[in-house]
């Protein structure tokens, strides 16, 4: 179908509207018909493309984004591109609005607040875990790479740490001496 074809450019594919409407509820559905079709390229494209209009916690961007990348993933593309795809995302999410205090009472935030901090802050915990999966054993993890993920799991506040993120945290921690 010539409508859901994507345009060829130097962009990487994720990054490429997967059709022309700027129709958040014809991008949605799209994104739903490439679920259903197990097309991570198309769900991973059609996350991104929300991302773009509306923000990362609407309809459904997120869950297209991370369960693209697994569909596209177990396609076993370059660690490279995988990699790339991972900075990406991390890279967007470093300052996150509303910023939370690793000290602060979560509890006691309105409720609209902790939610939208804990699924920024959880999203960008998803992307650095992934980055610590995939980037040394490919040989891309940089120095850098690895500072900006101890960086960004250190300022999210616990109750904003999934459990993996938690131990990759506490193993980086005692990478640097700082912990058990």
């Amino acid at each position: 179908m010539a409508f859901f074809a994507r345009r060829h450019t130097n962009q990487p594919f994720w990054r490429i509207p997967p059709i022309q409407t700027e129709n958040l509820e014809v991008l949605y559905q799209h994104g739903i018909y490439c679920v259903t079709s197990s097309d991570g390229k198309g769900m991973m494209s059609t996350g991104w493309a929300i991302w773009d209009r509306a923000g990362l916690l609407q309809h459904q961007a997120m869950d297209l984004l991370a369960d693209g990348y697994g569909e596209w993933a177990n396609t076993a593309p370059p660690a490279e591109e995988r990699v790339a795809f991972l900075r990406d995302v991390f890279n967007r999410l470093i300052d996150i609005c509303p910023e939370i205090d690793t000290n602060s009472d979560v509890w006691s935030l309105p409720r609209q607040v902790a939610e939208t901090a804990s699924q920024l802050y959880s999203a960008r915990c998803w992307a650095g875990s992934e980055l610590l999966e995939t980037a040394p054993p490919a040989g891309l993890m940089t120095k850098e790479m690895e500072d900006a993920v101890y960086r960004a799991f250190d300022g999210t506040h616990p109750a904003f740490m999934p459990a993996r993120t938690r131990d990759q945290f506490d193993a980086l921690r005692k990478n640097r001496g700082l912990g058990n």
